[in-house]
């Protein structure tokens, strides 16, 4: 019996010359040994039946059975064995179809050893680490639905963009203000845009300590552990964990730091709202995976609102509900080059929790001080402020009305773009 700690991994390809070498290049890794190969997916799931291997490393294109209804097989089946498809090509339909059908990772032909090897050992690691956040059973599919998450008492609310500069981190600290001052909630802040987190700046808070500090802590942690990396913003009582001081410093957070530090929040906070990069990294997939809600930000520009469309599919391939799912547009208003808050909604198919009017001025000068403008009262009754309050009522479970602002009359760009789609 091989030790505990070591990755078993059952390779699968029909091609005998890429098995026998996958199968050197894990040879020379103490912490893996190869539990068998096979030349198709029949055969693969045969096998893996009987050896029960932690990793599979399938190619997507075999006779007999390809790769993609294997692993939809073996995601049913085994959740417990985390499966890598490859593939020669690396188009978007086929990345997106191998997801859906439940991989955890996707490598392009030819890889590189330590491309390979480190795929294999992050996948085999975010999975045993979302095991005990998700507390899975054998018999239940991995991240398979909202039931399967454990009932803690602080809700995760992560902001996610397909592209930087859309205004995620802005909206992100007045909601956290808003939900502390108005509704009283005991707020946590979390900056996972772990090179260049702007939490810091847009609420002039001093990095005297963060998660980089943190992740030096040996395990096992603690939420009081936690409590003593958060920074008190005193104006508003909303804590913060913020990102590392140093680009360079981010990679020695791995997703298991995220994942706990998430779970541990739970237990301490009503809201954990947390800030990501626009990239579908593990480490984004984890935090994603991890959340109660994911706010996704678009703007009225016909690129962002392309890219929205393409993130709304890959999450719903990835069993994310529409209620976990939300839709914010900044900047919705007034309407910019044909293009409205109602077009966005038409076009995506999906109703906006809420619009963000275009207000550049009071935000440029609020991030300038680090003061976030809903520590102002007066802004309250404002549309910005109204537009702020009623986000924090989506997260109260308040009905979500619909975009107000007037449609046009006539068939934009936009309509044209996604009725030919």
């Amino acid at each position: 019996m091989p030790a505990p700690d070591v990755i078993r991994v059952l390779i699968v390809d029909d091609k005998i010359e890429l098995r026998q070498n996958i199968k050197r290049l894990i040879s020379f890794e103490e912490s893996m040994e190869v539990a068998g190969e096979a030349s198709n997916g029949q055969v693969a799931i045969e096998m893996a039946r009987s050896s029960r291997p932690d990793v599979v490393i399938m190619d997507t294109h075999m006779p007999v059975m390809d790769g993609i209804a294997a692993t939809e097989v073996l995601s049913q089946e085994m959740p417990e064995c985390s499966v890598i498809m490859m593939s020669v090509e690396g188009e978007h339909d086929l990345i997106r179809r191998a997801m859906k059908a439940g991989a955890r990772d996707f490598l392009v032909k030819p890889f590189s050893t330590e491309e390979l090897l480190e795929t294999i050992k992050n996948v085999y690691k975010t999975d045993q680490k979302r095991r005990q956040l998700y507390q899975v059973s054998p018999s239940t599919k991995d991240g398979a639905g909202e039931g399967s998450r454990r009932k803690d008492h602080g809700e995760v609310v992560t902001f996610f963009s397909t592209k930087g500069g859309i205004g995620k981190t802005v909206i992100l600290c007045n909601l956290a203000i808003a939900l502390a001052k108005r509704a009283g909630a005991r707020v946590a802040v979390v900056d996972c845009d772990l090179q260049f987190g702007d939490t810091a700046i847009m609420m002039n808070l001093y990095p005297s300590r963060t998660i980089a500090n943190l992740v030096e802590e040996p395990p096992p942690w603690s939420s009081q552990l936690i409590q003593e990396y958060m920074i008190r913003h005193e104006e508003s009582g909303v804590d913060v964990l913020l990102s590392p001081s140093r680009p360079e410093y981010a990679e020695i957070v791995q997703v298991e730091h995220v994942e706990q530090c998430l779970m541990l929040l739970k237990e301490k906070y009503d809201y954990i709202l947390v800030d990501t990069i626009p990239l579908f990294r593990n480490i984004e997939l984890s935090i994603l995976d991890a959340s109660d809600k994911i706010f996704v930000l678009v703007n009225l520009e016909i690129s962002a609102i392309k890219d929205v469309k393409l993130c709304l599919d890959l999450m719903a391939n990835l069993n994310y509900s529409g209620d976990k799912v939300k839709l914010v547009l900044n900047k919705g208003y007034p309407p910019i080059g044909g293009v409205s808050a109602d077009d966005v909604q038409g076009g995506l198919k999906r109703e906006i929790a809420a619009v963000i009017p275009n207000a550049e001025k009071e935000i440029v000068e609020s991030i300038n001080k680090g003061k976030p403008f809903m520590l102002r009262p007066e802004v309250h009754g404002t549309e910005l402020g109204k537009a702020i309050l009623k986000l924090a009522s989506v997260l109260a479970g308040d009905r979500v009305g619909q975009a107000q602002e007037e449609s046009q009359g006539s068939k934009s760009l936009f309509q044209r773009f996604f009725s030919s789609k």
